[in-house]
């Protein structure tokens, strides 16, 4: 992956760090950003575009079970799973940048 906070980051997640690689095809962060944007961009949408809503909840953790299609993309959206250093923050300012561009979202209000 990119750089990592720390031994213990990659201890205690290491299902979230295996799911990133699975969805960068098994290309490590820096291999990842080395792919023509185009291609990097349609990586990311596989994993966090959805052509329904995608519906946040008040108090919603990121992981919002209402949202199956792209609940493990979040991962791709979060500098811990993808480096801290200027590659990791790229690629998440990228996917972010899917997420938020290509995805409709319903916001739920809390009673």
């Amino acid at each position: 992956m990119g750089k990592l906070g720390d031994n213990d980051d990659a201890e205690f997640f290491v299902q979230e760090f295996a799911e990133v690689r699975r969805m960068l095809q098994g290309r490590t962060v820096e291999e990842f950003s080395r792919l023509p944007l185009v291609q990097r961009k349609s990586i990311f949408g596989q994993h966090l575009v959805q052509p329904q809503r995608v519906v946040i909840e008040e108090g919603d953790d990121g992981h919002d079970i209402m949202n199956p299609a792209i609940a493990n993309g979040v991962l791709l959206l979060q500098q811990l799973f993808m480096g801290k250093d200027e590659k990791g923050k790229q690629m998440v300012k990228e996917a972010r940048e899917v997420y938020y561009g290509e995805n409709e979202f319903w916001h739920l209000m809390a009673n």
